[in-house]
């Protein structure tokens, strides 16, 4: 099974920002990440895709295949779904 995650760290969560501080919401999102692939991890998932604007962004303990697209990150999403379809 592979697993795609979503992920932009810059200005994210903005829906936060009246009680949150883009440093705090950057490192909100950061915690989210690891949270997630620890848990696909732990139910035996270990195929993952992130798609991100910004790969540097992805933290390097992250054992993850990086797709890098700077696009809007819903239409990244659209279009690496469609590629993905056809990989598999």
């Amino acid at each position: 099974m592979r697993a795609v995650i979503p992920y932009k760290k810059e200005n994210a969560k903005s829906r936060l920002s009246t009680v949150m501080t883009r440093e705090q919401r950057e490192t909100f999102v950061e915690k989210m990440l690891l949270d997630v692939v620890a848990t696909l991890n732990e139910g035996g998932i270990r195929n993952l895709d992130i798609i991100t604007p910004k790969a540097c962004d992805v933290k390097k303990e992250v054992k993850a295949n990086i797709i890098e697209d700077d696009t809007d990150l819903n239409d990244c999403l659209n279009v690496q779904g469609q590629i993905l379809r056809f990989k598999f």
